[in-house]
C-alpha cells in the first residue's frame, strides 16, 4: 500500500510540474493512462477513466461520474467561478496560491452546497464558509468522491516563516495530493 501510494504520488507530481506528456505506468492491479491535449491552454488528463484538470499552478480539478472536487483553488489559478457540479473543495493549507477566499466564494455561488475541507487554519482563515477540519487519518466520503487525509505541518519554507498546519489527501485511494 505504501509502494502504491508513492508511486501515485510520483504520478501526481508528473501531472501538476511536466506539462504535456505522454505516460503510461503499470503496476500489478492497475493499468494508468494519462494524456494531455497539447493544444489546450488547461491541462487534462484521463487517470483511472477520471478527468483531472490543472488550472494554474497548484489547483486540480477531478471529475468522476459528472460530479467535480476541486483541490487547492488559489490566488494563481484562473478564475473558477463556472465550475458546475462541485460537490467538495479541498484546501491543503492556509498560502494564499492554495487557499483564496475570493476562488473560494466564487465556487459556492454556483454550487451552493459544496463541502470544503481544510486544516483549522484554512478554517479559520475562511471563517465565512463552511469548512470541515481535518485532521491525519480522517476519512471522507462527499459524492462519487473518497477523501482520506494525511500529515499536519507544512514543510519549512525558510526559517524566518511560521510553520503551518497542512494535510495531503488520497483520493479515492488512488490520487495522493
Amino acid at each position: 500500500r505504501v509502494r502504491v501510494r508513492f508511486v501515485v504520488h510520483v504520478l501526481v507530481l508528473l501531472v501538476v510540474h511536466l506539462g504535456p506528456v505522454l505516460f503510461t505506468p503499470t503496476c500489478a492491479e492497475n493499468q494508468a493512462q494519462l494524456y494531455f491535449d497539447i493544444n489546450s491552454d488547461a491541462r487534462t488528463a484521463v487517470f483511472w477513466g477520471n478527468a483531472i484538470t490543472k488550472h494554474g499552478h497548484a489547483c486540480l480539478e477531478l471529475e468522476k461520474d459528472g460530479q467535480r472536487l476541486i483541490i487547492d483553488p488559489g490566488f494563481y489559478t484562473e478564475p473558477m467561478g463556472d465550475a458546475q457540479n462541485v460537490v467538495a473543495i479541498v484546501i491543503t493549507h492556509q498560502h494564499d496560491d492554495h487557499c483564496y477566499a475570493e476562488q473560494v466564494q466564487s465556487i459556492r455561488a454556483s454550487n451552493p452546497d459544496v463541502k470544503i475541507f481544510g486544516p483549522g487554519e484554512v478554517r479559520t482563515k475562511l471563517a465565512d464558509h463552511p469548512v470541515t477540519a481535518v485532521h491525519h487519518g480522517d476519512w471522507h466520503e462527499v459524492g462519487s468522491f473518497t477523501l482520506e487525509f494525511f500529515g499536519d505541518l507544512h514543510q519549512e519554507i525558510h526559517r524566518s516563516i511560521p510553520i503551518i498546519q497542512n494535510t495531503g489527501v488520497m483520493v479515492d485511494d488512488r490520487l495522493y495530493y
